[in-house]
């Protein structure tokens, strides 16, 4: 959820060339668990899709973004 909202808002840049981060997001689809009364989300490892190691990577990187985005940030972070 945290990402999904610093996403939305535009808080998150990264090149336009790195298609396997787009593809990587895009491959986390929400669904519900055994139960049938919570929702998760997961992500396959096969075939053409890939997998969503780089987004889950992410998104443990941006719990630390504050919702808001007007906290003075303490740190800067720069993936090469």
């Amino acid at each position: 959820m945290k990402a999904q909202h610093v996403i939305a808002r535009g808080r998150m840049l990264f090149d336009a060339g790195w298609l396997d981060v787009v593809s990587s997001f895009v491959s986390i689809k929400k669904t519900l668990t055994t139960s049938g009364r919570n929702v998760t989300f997961k992500a396959g490892r096969g075939g053409d899709e890939g997998h969503a190691d780089l987004a889950w990577a992410t998104m443990q990187l941006l719990n630390n973004e504050p919702l808001d985005g007007k906290e003075r940030p303490k740190a800067t972070m720069e993936i090469l």
